[in-house]
């Protein structure tokens, strides 16, 4: 979402390439480390150069050719060759790059040391992008270095997703810029392919069909991040499938909170959508920037009302965009708005997904995890969990861990009672133990002990899994058929009856369930998916093979799931154990981070 505010700065034209170096420029001098001090000053003065500085300690020295020098090698000069032009890594060298202030804000240069963003694809759902010359269309000049993909218009139904509004362009060239090519300004990952998606007219309006054809578009043609700069405040079930779609195909997806300062607007309000608020230059909110619950992050959007830079413009967010009213012609633009914060979160997002962080749960818990915390300390509903930093996203510890969902949707921390066990202190599962006991999944051996260490039996397990069932909504069979011969008389029958009547637990054969036996780590891997697939719009996705002893388990399949998606951990970085035990304690981790994923995702209400 953009407020229609725009200040121009003409297009500064391409700068001519460095030229070489001209007689009189510096030369270094490598003698011959044999040679003596007069053989090297005599030789110096034949070839015409007067040394202006030594190296010390080496047969290196600095020289000036006089007006009628003949710079030769020979004698005791061993080498000449003429300085070298360095450049502050990572710094480009793009003419307008000084006028954007936001760059910094989110220590964007800093990452390129590490990625550019190379092999990761951004869908950018807009008003199309100036990508290609095509009838009365062309390129954007400083899109020209820039990769992209087919895209589809969805307006005019086509394959060509040209801008006629020039918010597309802007946002494209927000996050990919052609950087370092002496023209115009930088993006923040200039290394991703683009893929341009039109969902928005003209005059920058759209609808929710469009929007869901274009993400369902994007999952479906290998996008990995999508921005969607653009939101209503009404709410929409054909575009909540479409998130949903997108997402359990590994698609993350951004979207602006509006420029209505009231209340998160959609699509960014959804669940499994990351929304974006605004910032001025000087980090606080935008006095126009969308606020509340579901806000996750803010980066600059600018406030075009005051100049707290001192550059002589208004505090925009400046891009390359599209004149709507001349195809041809382009210029650099401040724009405001969150439209203009959000394809710098996507394009951070697409950073860290080019370092191996693919999954849209461990993209997300990175760029939380690393933001800058801004106004009361901690998440808050004006700044979320603060301003997106590129250079520590890239940098993060978490890139190199797995995935670990949380219990925070679930079981906030604030509201949580303890649990009501005198056993746990000192265990790691405390916490999740509180959070199913809260929730009524859980129960102890007794009124005052869970026995964290202890095993769970098969019969116990399909208590656990029918409670969270129930917790999370799902209306599970009063009555019933009998499925198994061996667990008459159990406490646990009817939970049993119930999970096998929709699917959630099998027999192990000749009509028996033996309720008795312990459960294993592969068994609950299923147990988890089944009980995760009986709740969600989506099915858990498939994983990475994660793991090299579950190689021959029938639960393989699913213990990938619930490793990509965080829900269970490995005993060790490259083991399962999936023959081993479940432990209380460890089912009760597994079922809070459930829950959490549940919550967090919209299939279940929060307590």
């Amino acid at each position: 979402m953009v407020l229609v505010a725009a200040l121009v700065l003409p297009a500064v034209p391409t700068g001519a390439a460095e030229a070489p170096a001209a007689a009189g420029s510096p030369l270094i001098v490598r003698f011959d480390p044999g040679a003596t001090a007069m053989e090297r000053s005599a030789d110096l003065r034949a070839s015409g150069l007067d040394v202006v500085d030594h190296l010390p300690g080496s047969d290196y020295v600095l020289a000036l050719p006089g007006r009628n020098a003949r710079p030769q090698v020979g004698g005791a000069i061993a080498d000449l060759e003429p300085l070298t032009t360095y450049r502050a890594m990572g710094v480009p060298n793009d003419t307008a790059f000084s006028a954007q202030w936001h760059l910094p804000a989110i220590d964007a240069v800093s990452a390129w040391d590490r990625t550019v963003g190379t092999g990761t694809v951004v869908a950018v759902l807009d008003t199309g992008i100036a990508y290609e010359d095509f009838g009365m269309f062309h390129q954007a000049p400083d899109l020209a270095g820039t990769a992209f993909v087919d895209g589809w218009d969805f307006i005019d139904g086509d394959a060509h997703a040209d801008d006629e509004n020039g918010h597309g362009t802007h946002v494209a060239s927000t996050i990919a810029a052609t950087t370092n090519n002496s023209y115009g300004v930088a993006g923040v990952a200039p290394g991703v392919t683009i893929m341009p998606i039109r969902v928005l007219d003209e005059d920058g309006g759209g609808s929710d069909w469009a929007a869901a054809q274009g993400l369902r578009f994007a999952a479906d043609h290998g996008a990995d991040i999508a921005n969607l700069s653009f939101g209503s405040d009404t709410a929409s079930n054909v575009m909540a499938d479409a998130v949903n779609y997108a997402r359990a195909r590994g698609v993350t997806i951004v979207a602006a909170s509006g420029n209505e300062n009231g209340p998160v607007s959609s699509p960014a309000i959804m669940a499994g959508v990351i929304a974006v608020g605004a910032v001025r230059y000087d980090l606080t909110r935008a006095p126009y920037s969308n606020f509340g619950p579901t806000l996750d992050l803010v980066a600059p959007g600018g406030d075009l009302s005051v100049d707290q830079n001192h550059d002589g413009y208004g505090d925009g967010i400046l891009q390359e965009a599209v004149d709507p009213f001349d195809p041809a012609q382009f210029d650099l633009i401040f724009r405001q708005g969150t439209s203009m914060a959000t394809p710098q979160v996507s394009a951070v997002a697409a950073l860290v997904h080019a370092l191996g962080a693919t999954s849209p749960d461990k993209i997300e818990q990175i760029l939380k995890a690393t933001a800058v915390d801004l106004g009361p300390a901690g998440r808050d509903d004006l700044y979320g969990n603060g301003l997106v930093q590129s250079g520590a996203a890239v940098r993060s510890s978490l890139l190199d861990a797995p995935f670990v969902q949380g219990i925070e949707h679930a079981c906030p921390s604030e509201s949580t009672p303890p649990a009501p066990f005198k056993d746990l202190n000192g265990s790691v599962h405390q916490a999740s133990v509180g959070c199913v006991a809260w929730w009524e999944v859980a129960s102890g051996t007794t009124a005052d002990t869970y026995e964290p260490n202890g095993t769970m039996t098969r019969a116990q397990l399909a208590s656990f899994v029918a409670r969270e069932l129930a917790a999370a909504g799902l209306t599970l069979p009063s009555s019933p058929p009998d499925a198994f011969t061996d667990d008459e008389g159990s406490v646990h029958e009817l939970r049993i009856n119930q999970l096998a009547a929709i699917g959630v637990v099998n027999g192990r054969g000749n009509g028996l369930y033996e309720p008795g036996a312990t459960v294993t780590r592969a068994e609950m891997a299923t147990f988890l998916v089944r009980a995760h697939d009986q709740v969600a719009s989506q099915p858990l996705p498939a994983g990475p093979d994660a793991f090299t002893d579950d190689n021959t388990s029938v639960h393989q399949a699913n213990i990938n799931k619930v490793a990509a998606a965080g829900l269970a951990a490995g005993t060790s970085e490259a083991k399962f154990s999936p023959s081993a035990p479940v432990l209380r304690g460890q089912m009760a981790t597994f079922l809070a981070r459930l829950l959490d994923r549940l919550v967090e995702t919209g299939a279940t209400a929060a307590r």
